[in-house]
């Protein structure tokens, strides 16, 4: 969620090499329609995973400091 707007859409990327957030938010532009576009990009190394190998959506948002909801 997001104050002012009342959502806000976050793009997190994996990338073990460690691109920039400003390098992917570049990148995923051209691909995306105005209102697609994400508030914040976010680079992580790796996505964190559960027990039974998807992604822990609550690590996830912990990892990049993004309240649960």
């Amino acid at each position: 969620d997001d104050v002012r707007r009342g959502h806000a859409l976050h793009f997190v990327v994996a990338d073990p090499e460690g691109g920039s957030p400003l390098a992917w938010r570049r990148r995923l532009a051209p691909h995306l329609a105005e209102f697609e576009q994400p508030n914040t990009v976010h680079v992580v190394d790796s996505f964190p995973v559960s027990f039974n190998g998807k992604v822990d959506t609550t690590a996830l948002r912990r990892l990049i400091g993004v309240a649960g909801g």
